[in-house]
């Protein structure tokens, strides 16, 4: 996790911040893949822009077997992640 920046934010869809700083990503990372150890996500799509990455994203090996799908904007700064808005 060292591409993100030490405060990068995370935001919803609706650009609420649901997270602040590389320790609660880190946190809530930890934690989602202790709950799902087998989840991988697939980048289907990239597109790159500016300063901004946009990935379409595909996530599977969930224990009750759905696929979800999501959306990931990235806007980057100096070679970190400032900022990712997911969409789902």
């Amino acid at each position: 996790m060292s591409y993100f920046h030490p405060d990068v934010k995370i935001l919803d869809g609706s650009g609420n911040t649901t997270l602040e700083g590389w320790e609660a990503k880190k946190d809530r990372y930890t934690q989602a893949f202790q709950n799902e150890p087998n989840v991988k996500c697939e980048v289907v799509k990239r597109i790159r822009h500016g300063n901004f990455v946009v990935d379409q994203e595909l996530l599977t090996g969930y224990k009750d077997g759905q696929t979800r799908e999501a959306v990931a904007i990235y806007m980057v700064k100096d070679n970190k992640i400032v900022q990712v808005q997911f969409l789902k």
